[in-house]
């Protein structure tokens, strides 16, 4: 009978293996993908999906203004910190843009 240490053993080589094959078998299919696309023409950007920043996050969204104050042109999303003009205001909906 195995023990708990003999199977995580195993499980350890078998990991190597796969990761090993994984990596040889890598550039064959990057290859591959890469025939694909030309034969269809495909390019990188018809993939979709959003573009990372340069620190590995997605590029954030902007959000649309929510409250405009006339007077003095300052803009607020509704997210965040209350602005003093409009936390101040008896009725918000006065600045909804």
């Amino acid at each position: 009978m195995s023990t708990v240490r003999d199977l995580l053993a195993r499980k350890a080589e078998i990991e190597k293996e796969i990761e090993r094959l994984r990596m040889q078998e890598r550039d064959g299919v990057i290859a591959e993908i890469r025939g694909k696309m030309a034969d269809y023409g495909i390019a990188i950007d018809d993939l979709g999906g959003a573009s990372l920043s340069r620190d590995g996050r997605r590029p954030r969204r902007t959000v649309p203004v929510k409250y405009f104050n006339p007077t003095t042109g300052e803009k607020w999303t509704g997210r965040g910190r209350t602005p003093a003009w409009i936390r101040d205001a008896e009725d918000r909906n006065v600045f909804l843009v």
